[in-house]
């Protein structure tokens, strides 16, 4: 869920991510501003200020990662499923 703060300037997501912190459950809020965001916990006073452009970076640098895990997953889907056919027959 988001809402709207001080006329469009400022943007706060509350997402559906929760990180355990001190034994509780924490939902993940970003805040959005012009040049950065900053993620905090509910319930928690620890905010991170964090760029635009630190975000962009980390993305991209993930998203290489997550394309050879996604391929090495469907290779050993592939391979169960093989084995399956060949011990039914």
């Amino acid at each position: 869920m988001s809402y709207l703060v001080e006329r469009k300037t400022e943007l706060h997501f509350r997402t559906a991510a929760t990180v355990v912190e001190s034994g509780k459950a924490r939902v993940i809020v970003v805040e959005s501003r012009p040049n950065y965001a900053v993620v905090k916990l509910t319930g928690a006073r620890k905010r991170y200020p964090i760029s635009w452009e630190q975000i962009f970076h980390i993305a991209e640098r993930n998203h290489a990662e997550n394309l050879r895990l996604e391929s090495e997953a469907a290779r050993e889907i592939a391979q169960e499923l093989k084995r399956r056919v060949s011990k039914k027959r």
